[in-house]
């Protein structure tokens, strides 16, 4: 998969900084993922990353399969078409990236908080 990425940024002449910014992908991340240093990624990261590459969507189980993946909309359209990507897409990516960081923390605090209650319950039973 790396080796069709770092194709797909030559063609679209994208740099690594470029890449994140339009995926809303971490660095290291993208960095992984260019080295293919890792062989395995959730669905979500690799959305991310067809749509910041102008891939199709069903690139995703291509990739995942082993296969190449396909050009959306064909050619030069999407490659113009990803240059020429707007903020919003970023601005979307960045709010789930936040959305997904906020998931965490409150699952960190829901964790929390079912330990403070089984001290609770514990000193509770010992009286």
């Amino acid at each position: 998969m790396g080796r069709a990425v770092r194709n797909r940024m030559r063609e679209l002449e994208l740099s690594q900084a470029e890449l994140v910014r339009r995926s809303g992908l971490s660095e290291p991340t993208v960095n992984a993922i260019t080295r293919g240093a890792v062989s395995a990624y959730r669905d979500a990261t690799l959305l991310r990353l067809v749509v910041a590459l102008g891939w199709s969507r069903d690139s995703v189980d291509r990739l995942r399969e082993g296969h190449a993946p396909v050009v959306s909309g064909g050619g030069e359209t999407a490659t113009r078409r990803v240059r020429a990507a707007d903020e919003s897409n970023t601005a979307a990516w960045g709010a789930i990236r936040r959305l997904e960081e906020r998931v965490d923390a409150l699952a960190a605090e829901v964790a929390q908080l079912r330990a403070q209650n089984g001290d609770r319950a514990a000193a509770k039973a010992k009286r």
